[in-house]
């Protein structure tokens, strides 16, 4: 759990840097107006947010477990596709809440006002699936919170795709 909440405390801050800089150098209004869907422009933002989140799991993950003395999961590979996936949730509501909160004046404090629930229920299915790929249990007994993230994936992934449009417009 305490993992993740730090992934979340990373994702809001890179989320709100990656915004804050193309607002401040008026660089989004520029983006907006290039002559491309802006579906595309949500899911760039959503790659390459994903791309951070990523790198910061990487940084993070090996202090993590020497500093409170955890073991490695025994199966990796489920570890990481797993982490990998919750990445992709997460970056996808990030990337959504902070289209809207972008051209508030307020956008600091909009932003994890609409994040956090947004992804609590992300965060409280990566803490179930952790725990059970840690303590190697079957797939069948954490499958739900899979589907859980997938939906969430694909409702947010979506709804970014469709309404980034209406939602950077002033």
């Amino acid at each position: 759990g305490m993992f993740w909440i730090t992934v979340l405390f990373v994702s809001a801050l890179g989320v709100h840097r990656s915004f804050a800089y193309e607002k401040e150098y008026d660089a989004f209004s520029m983006l907006v107006t290039a002559p491309i869907d802006r579906g595309l422009i949500f899911l760039a933002k959503w790659v390459s947010g994903f791309i951070y989140l990523t790198l910061m799991e990487i940084l993070i993950i090996f202090p993590f477990f020497k500093f409170l003395m955890i073991d490695y999961p025994s199966n990796i590979l489920i570890a990481i596709s797993t982490t990998l996936f919750i990445n992709l949730g997460i970056m996808a509501v990030a990337n959504l809440v902070s289209g809207i909160a972008m051209r508030s004046n307020l956008s600091e404090i909009l932003l994890p006002i609409l994040f956090f629930p947004l992804v609590s229920p992300i965060i409280i299915a990566a803490t179930k699936i952790s725990t059970s790929v840690m303590l190697n249990d079957s797939y069948v007994l954490w499958e739900i919170w899979v589907l859980i993230v997938g939906s969430i994936i694909i409702i947010s992934g979506l709804a970014g795709y469709v309404l980034f449009d209406y939602l950077v417009e002033e």
